[in-house]
């Protein structure tokens, strides 16, 4: 992969670094040292398995799933929530979400949405 723009995203209060693939804001690489990856393991671990799903088991609405989504970048204008889309933590290979690029639930039409 080329070098792209470089970005600091948090997982909650866990600080990594991100290269953006050239022409890709939210995709690219988490720049994981083996501690790195050993510390994110741990914390996705933790992560409690249905954060993304309301009380009756329904995916949350954009809104609440950014709001409650461990994933963020502090920007100029403030901190913003983050989606994880998919993350390959062998290779820190990672494609994010952000408000102004999400294009709503992968799977709706298999839900019939």
């Amino acid at each position: 992969m080329s070098q792209g723009t470089r970005r600091t995203l948090q997982y909650l209060e866990q600080r990594f670094e991100f290269e953006a693939a050239a022409g890709g804001a939210y995709a690219g690489r988490l720049l994981l040292s083996v501690e790195d990856r050993e510390l994110l393991r741990r914390l996705q671990e933790a992560e409690a398995e249905d954060w993304y799903l309301d009380q009756h088991g329904e995916r949350l609405a954009e809104e609440a799933l950014f709001t409650r989504s461990p994933w963020s970048e502090q920007r100029s204008d403030g901190r913003i929530k983050l989606l994880i889309r998919s993350l390959n933590l062998m290779t820190g290979e990672a494609r994010f979400s952000a408000p102004e690029t999400y294009e709503g639930e992968t799977w709706a039409w298999l839900r019939g949405r």
